[in-house]
């Protein structure tokens, strides 16, 4: 895989959104209960943004996100720590080096 286009999909699809989401968030809450949600957030995922760009969520709130991806590259959207995502990045690089993970597809079969 041409390695400028390795580097825009792991800056976009990885570290991107670290920094719009993770960057002030000290912990995570825990698996809500779905029948029980205060609201519902509607995240769209574009190629190199994500809206909202900010989520405020207070303590002990339950919320539902629906996440649309509406770009043409492939995404992932996780609910982490700054440093839950930094220690996920290697994982996700070993996807992309194996071809299992590319600009607009993900190779189920591998």
């Amino acid at each position: 895989m041409n390695k400028i286009l390795r580097l825009f999909i792991t800056f976009f699809i990885f570290i991107y959104p670290l920094n719009l989401i993770a960057s002030t968030t000290k912990s995570i809450g825990e698996k809500g209960d779905p029948k029980n949600v205060d609201r519902v957030i509607k995240i769209k995922m574009y190629d190199n943004y994500y809206e909202p760009s900010l989520i405020t969520v207070k303590k002990g709130e339950t919320i539902k996100f629906i996440v649309t991806n509406l770009g043409k590259m492939v995404h992932e959207y996780n609910i982490g720590t700054k440093e839950m995502h930094i220690k996920h990045q290697p994982e996700m690089q070993k996807l992309i080096d194996h071809e299992i993970i590319s600009f607009d597809k993900i190779d189920k079969k591998k």
